[in-house]
């Protein structure tokens, strides 16, 4: 591996002024790397207000001698009362590849961590999560020592032919309204209480999903039994500026759940089959939704069931860190 380009310096996130040139950076590897990553600034503005995203200290770009943005990083890192666990995402400019920026963007999020970890007092373990097919990238997680802990499926299917939606008898099916926080998040949350890796919502986080501009509340639907209780929910959405960018159409099914309590009598199926005559209906062509491979609720059996294939397979690789690494 060749030396980086010692013209290259490093700063801070400076705030939306920097937005489009993450996004050209972004898009510009997504149209060589092909794994459905792409983005726009209505999309990073909601994500950078994420609680899990320190914008000030945990995100981090690169540029050349010319103020060109090469290479960008962040780490996110989810509430958690035992250990401080984090994602790291990042990019690299096709043009500057394999010549050693990667591994420097991975160096700065593991001292980032070990800080955090000395600051809380609480071990931290890196993760990243790389496609199957991006050869060079999965050899670099292996570089570092990192190793694969949990598979993710991404899994498509076209918005045509659609079986009818049907919800079981006794409940009933309305869009989420912002009054609804306190018992959409407990719902979430013990829907999800069983999932791999879970980490319980918060009313604030839940939040700043309604800030998105792209937001559509058409597609963002709960269940509800006869009782009141909130039983199963389907988040839907879009990104227009990206669909007219790639001319997809593409919708994603961004939550989909059941209360414990409520599965295995068809609530699943139904809501997630509104969700997808909505998708259908606001234009979308095609639709994806990311499962982990290992769920024990039996997901990937519903969503191949709903006609859904897998088209995407991604490994998150983790590490340990230890503060007396060099």
């Amino acid at each position: 591996m060749t030396m980086i380009d010692v013209q290259l310096s490093a700063r801070p996130f400076a705030g939306e002024a920097d937005f489009p040139a993450i996004v050209e950076l972004w898009n510009t590897c997504e149209a060589v790397d092909q794994v459905g990553e792409g983005t726009s600034v209505n999309q990073l503005r909601v994500e950078f207000a994420d609680p899990w995203l320190d914008t000030e200290r945990n995100v981090r770009l690169w540029e050349d001698a010319d103020g060109a943005l090469i290479g960008f990083g962040q780490i996110w890192t989810p509430n958690s009362a035992d250990e401080i666990q984090s994602r790291l995402v990042y990019q690299v400019h096709p043009e500057h590849r394999q010549r050693g920026l990667e591994s420097q963007i991975i160096a700065w999020a593991e001292e980032r961590l070990r800080d955090l970890s000395r600051e809380r007092g609480l071990p931290a373990r890196l993760g990243c999560a790389v496609r199957d097919t991006q050869h060079e990238e999965l050899a670099l997680m292996e570089r570092h020592g990192l190793s694969i802990e949990r598979y993710t499926l991404v899994m498509a299917r076209p918005l045509d032919e659609l079986p009818e939606a049907q919800l079981p008898a006794g409940f009933t099916l309305r869009e989420v309204s912002a009054e609804d926080g306190a018992a959409w998040v407990e719902m979430f949350n013990l829907s999800f209480i069983d999932h791999w890796n879970h980490h319980p919502l918060t009313l604030e986080r839940w939040q700043t999903w309604f800030s998105d501009p792209d937001y559509h509340p058409e597609l963002n639907l709960i269940a509800v039994a006869a009782d009141g209780t909130f039983a199963a929910f389907c988040w839907a959405g879009f990104d227009p500026t990206e669909n007219e960018r790639t001319g997809q159409g593409l919708g994603w099914v961004h939550l989909l759940g059941t209360r414990r309590g409520f599965r295995r009598i068809g609530l699943g199926r139904g809501i997630l089959l509104s969700g997808l005559h909505r998708l259908q209906a606001c234009g979308m062509k095609t639709v994806r939704l990311g499962v982990d491979a290992q769920s024990l609720t039996g997901a990937t059996r519903l969503y191949e069931a709903a006609g859904f294939d897998r088209v995407q397979t991604w490994a998150k690789f983790t590490r340990d860190l230890k503060l007396d690494a060099a």
